[in-house]
């Protein structure tokens, strides 16, 4: 059995790009499609709508903060002025090596960036900066490599030593 675990080990840390791929790129907008709405401000009910619509439930929903839940997890989105989101996820973990796991997705991983807050547990963090306008389909691919990235960061900690 402890062979069997090592070898994991091994095959986790030797193809972490294979694991953990990066999320989908961006789709290309087609030329000869119907543009979209671009909106400079967005209105929090559209945020609700389309957290729900991903299947995300709404736990709370506070002026700055919303706790969504996600499968087995719960992740904040805060807004922090009429032009940006932050997604906002904590993880409790007694891994000795919570750095270098959070360095290594540093290091490999687009998207997100993940440190140790002042209470030991690990952070994963994604903002969206929408300052120059956006369009609801682009909040909604945030939205979505949200999901991905916070599913392969459990899934780091889950296989690591």
């Amino acid at each position: 059995m402890n062979q069997m675990k090592k070898i994991i080990v091994l095959l986790f840390f030797f193809s972490f790009f294979e694991i953990f791929p990066e999320p989908p790129k961006t789709k290309q907008p087609d030329p000869l499609a119907k543009s979209a709405n671009v909106y400079h401000t967005v209105d929090k009910s559209m945020i609700r709508k389309l957290v729900v619509s991903l299947g995300y439930s709404i736990i709370s929903d506070e002026e700055r903060l919303m706790i969504l839940g996600y499968q087995d997890s719960k992740v904040g989105l805060m807004f922090s002025n009429e032009t940006s989101i932050q997604f906002y996820s904590s993880f409790n973990s007694d891994k000795a090596n919570k750095v270098n796991l959070a360095n290594r997705w540093n290091q490999k991983m687009r998207y997100s960036r993940s440190y140790l807050d002042t209470d030991g547990r690990l952070i994963l963090e994604s903002d969206f900066d929408y300052s120059g306008g956006v369009s609801e389909e682009s909040i909604r691919e945030f939205l979505q490599k949200f999901q991905i990235l916070n599913s392969q960061f459990t899934t780091l900690l889950i296989l690591a030593e």
